[in-house]
């Protein structure tokens, strides 16, 4: 325990000893990858039947059931009340994966040999520079840089310049220990499991009937671009005529990042085949697979190509092809409205090339900064690229995503600046202008709030409809309700919170404050009217994923990774999923959802007046959603 001088105060301070510092690295090593309670299965799950008797077949596993973090609401749902939701639930967990040992040692030998290709994180600490050995006296660090002498005014650059460094050299230090920890997980894990020939990952529900695996960490069909890399069904199916290649084609393009219709995804693919089998025979020499958007996937897709290549039929292909929604969240929203406008954006609508919303936006803002040349437009120009990443659609998608889960402004500026952050993190660390990146990401997210309430105005309307409508069931002091599209009824209640705070003391000089929620019984007007839309958008998504597991169980298609808004299959079944989900859809939006909504506040709480906000339904033809090459794709 010792103090330290923070300019003007002193604060106490803990700070290991030279040995305990050692211990702690030789402990990090050692238990980074330890294991953790829910892991996949190597038996098939129990089917759910109640809330509390399916998943794992060990007791010590069953602490929480089919609904997590529920508070309780749905402890007494069986199977007779919502069966459809039980048996998707059940379908997806009967899925038998395995890993994928040709990714999983290509992996252990990058790893081992400290290579950061493919986003791999640095093993180890990047030092922080020596501190400056001239300082400055404690009457002169008061003082502004004009009154001190040119002598002084040195003194105090190079320590500014010493403080940039160790900011800079501690956020990358931060990324990386979260990125060792993910992939010490998924090689642990993947190397646990890499004998069986089956594993499972027993699933549950959240409150607004999102599916997802008990399992959180290691290899996950919901997980990170690593931990999908590392996974592949167990059963092996071939590719037999040209539209199941076709599938198998642009899965590979998109896992590269390729966009653009399917016939030019198939054609990069066939156009690159001498390139792509190299990559494919020498991995660890010839490493282009790994400037992919999704690095570990593509490598995956690509050690299968180079099988169905020299093979044909006789290969048999466990890989899955993943077809993702446009902007779901957007997309969705134009089908409630039935919006023309956003549904043409977000390919509701047939079309012989696809939409990009997110590029949209981003050419938006570049042509707003182009058009207002003033200062602060001029030098996010100059300094796009090399001090802020590039103005395009990876910057913009996160901001863009938010909108329809309630997103604003802050949530727009925090996802640019944080995006600014980790592309300044992968840099030049001597490069570092922290304070000029937030004021650049403030510009930018300034402009692309403009842009988004310019291109996407009804969705802006539909979230202010549903939180009006939100806030007068809250007032009224009860819980808010409504029926998802496959008959469950999903209940928000967030309760007050009131702060407090736990001082804890080490010595006597060093004093802590910890602060914590406390529950009250009163709801808070806040926190719902901030979860409605989000949570109203997720039953909606989540029903469409249900109902197509459903639909693809009946035609006998027993391998399926579902992901809210991604739904993969083998390349042999993929045109019946595409199909499969595109009847869904067109069943769950031709129904008018927001009179069904309208209708579920009135019925339970008949004083609710109507909302001030009139939305207004357009003119798209539902019927269009079956012949839309792009809905997903």
């Amino acid at each position: 325990i010792h103090t330290i001088q923070e300019n003007s105060k002193k604060i106490g301070m803990v700070s290991p000893t030279e040995e305990m510092s050692e211990w702690l690295k030789t402990s990090y090593e050692l238990t980074a990858a330890n294991t953790f309670i829910y892991e996949p299965m190597i038996t098939e799950p129990i089917d759910w039947t109640t809330t509390y008797d399916g998943g794992y077949t060990l007791e010590e596993y069953q602490d929480k059931g089919l609904f997590v973090n529920s508070k309780g609401r749905y402890k007494t749902l069986q199977y007779h009340h919502v069966s459809e939701m039980f048996d998707a639930v059940n379908h997806l967990q009967s899925t038998a994966w395995r890993v994928n040992t040709e990714v999983l040692d290509i992996i252990t030998e990058l790893w081992n040999n400290n290579s950061e290709i493919a986003d791999l994180p640095n093993r180890d600490f990047i030092p922080e520079p020596d501190k400056p050995l001239n300082t400055l006296s404690e009457k002169a660090r008061k003082k502004s840089i004009h009154e001190l002498t040119p002598e002084e005014q040195g003194v105090k650059r190079t320590w500014a310049t010493y403080y940039q460094k160790v900011k800079a050299i501690r956020i990358q230090n931060n990324i990386n220990i979260s990125k060792r920890f993910k992939v010490h997980d998924n090689i642990s894990t993947a190397n646990k499991f890499c004998q069986y020939k089956q594993i499972y990952f027993p699933h549950h529900l959240d409150f607004r009937g999102r599916a997802y695996p008990f399992v959180k960490r290691g290899i996950i069909p919901q997980g990170d671009d690593m931990s999908k890399g590392l996974l592949m069904f167990s059963e092996a199916k071939p590719i037999v005529n040209k539209e199941q290649e076709k599938y198998f084609y642009t899965h590979g393009a998109n896992m590269f990042g390729v966009k653009g219709s399917y016939g030019m995804r198939v054609e990069w693919v066939q156009r690159n085949k001498e390139w792509l089998m190299r990559m494919a025979d020498e991995p660890l020499i010839h490493t282009g697979w790994a400037d992919a958007s999704n690095p570990f996937q593509f490598l995956a897709w690509l050690l299968e190509y180079k099988d169905y290549e020299r093979y044909g039929v006789s290969h048999l292909s466990r890989l899955p092809i993943a077809m993702d929604g446009s902007c779901n969240g957007i997309q969705i929203m134009s089908l409630i409205l039935n919006d023309n406008i956003m549904g043409e954006k977000t390919n509701c609508l047939p079309t012989k090339s696809p939409n990009d919303i997110y590029q949209e936006v981003a050419d938006s803002v570049r042509d707003k900064l182009k058009s207002n040349p003033d200062r602060d437009s001029l030098k996010v120009l100059k300094a796009e690229g090399v001090q802020i990443p590039k103005i395009d659609r990876k910057l913009l998608k996160k901001a863009v995503m938010s909108v329809p889960y309630g997103g604003n402004y802050y949530t727009v500026f925090d996802s640019i600046y944080s995006y600014s952050l980790e592309f300044l993190a992968s840099t030049n660390l001597s490069a570092r202008r922290y304070k000029q990146t937030r004021t650049m990401a403030t510009k930018i997210a300034t402009v692309a709030w403009e842009s988004i309430q310019e291109l996407l105005p009804q969705a802006l309307e539909l979230s202010k409809y549903l939180k009006e409508k939100a806030k007068a069931v809250i007032l009224s002091g009860k819980e808010i309700t409504w029926h998802s599209p496959i008959g469950f009824r999903v209940s928000q209640g967030y309760k007050e919170t009131i702060r407090r705070r736990i001082t804890t003391a080490i010595g006597t000089n060093v004093r802590r404050a910890a602060h914590y929620g406390e529950e009250q019984d009163s709801f808070s007007v806040v926190k719902n009217l901030n979860g409605i839309v989000p949570n109203y958008i997720h039953s909606i998504d989540s029903s469409i994923m249900l109902m197509t597991t459903n639909l693809m169980k009946e035609q006998e298609i027993n391998n399926l990774s579902m992901v809210h808004d991604s739904f993969a299959t083998h390349a042999m079944d993929a045109p019946k999923l595409a199909s499969g989900l595109r009847k869904i859809y067109l069943k769950v939006f031709s129904k008018n959802l927001i009179d069904m909504f309208d209708m579920d506040m009135q019925s339970c709480y008949p004083e609710i007046q109507e909302s001030q906000t009139q939305l207004k339904r357009g003119a798209l033809d539902i019927n269009q959603l079956t012949k839309s090459l792009y809905l997903f794709s």
